[in-house]
């Protein structure tokens, strides 16, 4: 009896035993099974969260319609208050970013909200991210871009066509061609693939490229540069440095100069009979930031007498990069000589913009002086006042201005605004309020979104009594309305005081 009652009592305690051994998994289960449901029911979307999130998604886009990127930034965000799975506010936001000119705060969208927002959007994100940095010719980070959005998504026909251009943009051939000779590419991806397939193998092999090009029917947008592609290779002949100078022509008016080094570079010491396969290595060289390389092979074609102008401006560009600023003068200043009354405007308006950012104050007047008894055009004018103004010469300033506003009307957008811009300026200088405040009513007539007419007309009521919350406003506008970050320091000065 003793035996069965010590039996009974070790199974008991076992049995609480092996309990306490599990107790802790129990509440486990019941903690994860207690999150689950609340993560169910609080990502319930109701009728009304739908309608309240449209509604302020429509907000935020009126808002963006308006310039009024911070107040949609908040609705945007708001939204996604209400609902934090769909993409509609994220997108909204992260083009505010990329308008603004922020993309660093474009991407961290992205990672703020991870969990919520799912792989294929996610995709879509990065790949406008990409875009971005694409047309800022800043292909490394345009690459990393695309390259998280193929990973977050299978539809990626669109990213892989970008990433593949973008190889070809930083000279990585073979990953490019990988990219381009993907299947799946249709309509305007399908054409631009081919294109820039028959320019890789053009280098090596011109039939190659020929059958690649012929093979596919353009659609409208490409078609003329299947044509241009075309018409240069039946062009082609047993020459190869002139077959190479040709293609590389084309190569660098397409944007791919790494294509062109390609092509020409192996010929660099021995196209003394071909001056323009060196002008045109040359460029390959500057635009692929190889300075030294292209200063090397200008210098060479420079000897031979031909096109002068253009090798000039290549190695004034050149010697600019490489912050060599009494060589970058006398090139640009030789091709001002040079091109008399042809002058590229262009070019002028590089020149004279690149002595005013190192402040040549004095140079730049006097080439502006010399230039404008020969050549008549107003933007020559313009470009004075704005040196003028950068220099705090306000009587030089207003005698352009006055020989501007005879033309007016024949300018362009940015040249008028650029002119009133710098009319009121000299009036505020002058204490002319009256007139400064008729003309910020022209500025204003030309683009309501024009953040400089905003930080003028802070600076214009900050004259009159009375009126420093008003011109607060005003300064605070023209930092809203800055993508371009042309005022918003000046802007913030004000503010601060």
């Amino acid at each position: 009896m003793e035996e069965e009652k010590n039996t009974i009592n070790t199974k008991l305690k076992k049995k609480h035993f092996n309990f306490l051994l599990l107790f802790p998994w129990i509440l486990l289960l019941i903690t994860i099974g207690g999150f689950a449901y609340w993560y169910i029911t609080s990502q319930k979307i109701t009728t009304t969260d739908e309608e309240n999130f449209t509604a302020l998604v429509n907000n935020a886009q009126k808002s963006v319609e308006e310039h009024k990127y911070a107040d949609a930034i908040k609705t945007y965000y708001s939204a996604i208050g209400v609902i934090q799975t769909k993409i509609e506010p994220y997108e909204g936001i992260v083009d505010i970013y990329l308008t603004k000119n922020d993309p660093e705060s474009a991407e961290s969208v992205i990672k703020d909200y991870v969990l919520y927002i799912n792989n294929a959007d996610k995709s879509t994100l990065y790949y406008k991210i990409g875009n971005y940095y694409y047309e800022k010719a800043d292909y490394s980070k345009a690459e990393k871009m695309y390259n998280s959005a193929l990973s977050m998504s299978n539809e990626t026909m669109n990213v892989e066509m970008a990433l593949g251009r973008t190889y070809l943009k930083e000279g990585e051939f073979t990953k490019a061609k990988n990219m381009l000779s993907q299947s799946g590419y249709s309509d305007d991806n399908l054409s631009e693939a081919t294109l820039l397939l028959s320019y890789i193998e053009s280098i090596s092999d011109i039939e190659k490229a020929k059958e690649t090009v012929g093979g596919v029917y353009p659609t409208s947008k490409w078609s003329l540069f299947f044509d241009e592609m075309q018409e240069t290779l039946n062009s082609l002949t047993t020459d190869e440095k002139f077959n190479a100078t040709k293609l590389a022509r084309l190569f660098i008016n397409r944007g791919y100069p790494h294509l062109a080094v390609e092509a020409l570079g192996k010929y660099a010491d021995s196209m003394d009979e071909y001056p323009d396969g060196l002008y045109f290595l040359g460029r390959a060289y500057l635009d692929t930031s190889r300075y030294d390389d292209a200063l090397a092979v200008l210098t060479k074609a420079q000897a031979l007498g031909e096109n002068l102008s253009g090798i000039f401006w290549a190695e004034g560009r050149a010697y600019y990069k490489k912050n060599d600023l009494d060589n970058t003068m006398k090139a640009y200043s030789y091709v001002v000589e040079e091109s008399g009354t042809n002058l590229s405007k262009d070019l002028y308006t590089e020149y004279i913009t690149f002595l005013m950012d190192n402040k040549q104050y004095a140079s730049a007047t006097t080439s502006i002086s010399t230039v404008s008894e020969k050549v008549s055009d107003p933007y020559i004018s313009l470009l004075g006042a704005k040196c003028a103004y950068k220099s705090g010469d306000l009587t030089t300033l207003t005698s352009y201005l006055d020989k501007v506003s005879a033309s007016l009307t024949s300018m362009s957008l940015e040249e008028r605004k650029a002119f009133w811009y710098l009319r009121i300026r000299e009036h505020l200088a002058n204490s002319l309020y009256d007139m400064a405040s008729s003309e910020l009513k022209e500025l204003l007539a030309l683009d309501k979104y024009n953040p400089e007419y905003y930080l003028l007309m802070g600076e214009y009521l900050l004259t009159q009594e009375g009126q420093v919350n008003a011109a607060r406003d005003n300064f605070q506008l023209a930092i809203d309305y800055d993508c371009n970050n042309s005022v918003t320091e000046e802007a913030k000065k004000k503010l601060g005081k």
